[in-house]
């Protein structure tokens, strides 16, 4: 390592040699089939997680390449099936969300309505966030998920029933946003749960890539699926979404 080689340069130079030193060169090969080679060496790293990122950033430095280990998580179905869960979760609640916002404004045509449509989702983090975490650490984690999905698909189906009710439309997002404040406490601590201590890493990039990755594609689908579906549909769609959950 760097220490050792730096080590041993002053013990040298106390010595009274004199060399120099360079930084290393690849010494590349043509084999028997005129292929160029070069050696390289694999290289396995068992490290707390918060010190992950100093180490690969001192190893890309070093052109180290990581081998594609994210997927490996996939091999638990329970995770596979709690991703998959997350991936539908997020989908559904970020349509349902667009979805109140243009109906809102069809409805009204007024931007205050739709400021009060965005507040009635976004309120609950506010009012309902630290007191939920607080109370899911006392449950079991997998009946909270159950239920907070079987509520909010519930929600939105009876929605469906009346489309068209400006206070039925605020009351159903205000009380999905409740409901999504247990729900996301809830989710993140299953992964330990279902994954192996080695298999962390990859879960919880997979987690979080499904997390962004799953809202961001929930705005680019909202309005194609509205238009093709329209509004009484597509909450029917979403219920069922949330169910499947």
């Amino acid at each position: 390592g760097e220490l050792h080689i730096a080590i041993l340069l002053e013990n040298m130079r106390r010595e009274g040699f004199e060399m120099q030193v360079s930084e290393p060169e690849v010494i590349i090969k043509i084999n028997n089939n005129g292929i160029k080679t070069e050696p390289y060496e694999e290289l396995v790293i068992d490290v707390p997680m918060k010190y992950s990122g100093g180490v690969i950033e001192k190893i890309g430095k070093r052109k180290g390449i990581m081998k594609n280990r994210i997927f490996l998580a996939f091999a638990e179905k329970s995770f596979l099936f709690l991703w998959l869960s997350e991936i539908f979760t997020i989908l559904a609640f970020n349509l349902f969300n667009f979805y109140i916002l243009l109906r809102v404004y069809a409805l009204t045509k007024s931007n205050l309505a739709v400021s009060l449509a965005v507040i009635s989702f976004t309120l609950p983090a506010i009012l309902f966030g630290v007191l939920a975490g607080v109370y899911v650490d006392r449950l079991n984690k997998k009946y909270v998920l159950f239920i907070a999905n079987i509520l909010r698909g519930a929600l939105v189906i009876i929605l469906a029933l009346y489309p068209d009710n400006l206070y039925v439309l605020y009351s159903t997002s205000f009380l999905v946003a409740v409901v999504t404040q247990f729900f996301i406490p809830a989710e993140t601590p299953m992964i330990p749960l279902v994954v192996k201590k080695e298999l962390l890493f990859s879960a919880n990039a997979l987690f979080g890539l499904g997390l962004y990755g799953s809202a961001l594609l929930a705005y680019l689908l909202s309005g194609p699926i509205l238009l093709f579906f329209g509004g009484v549909q597509t909450l029917i769609l979403l219920g069922f979404m949330f169910l499947i959950s």
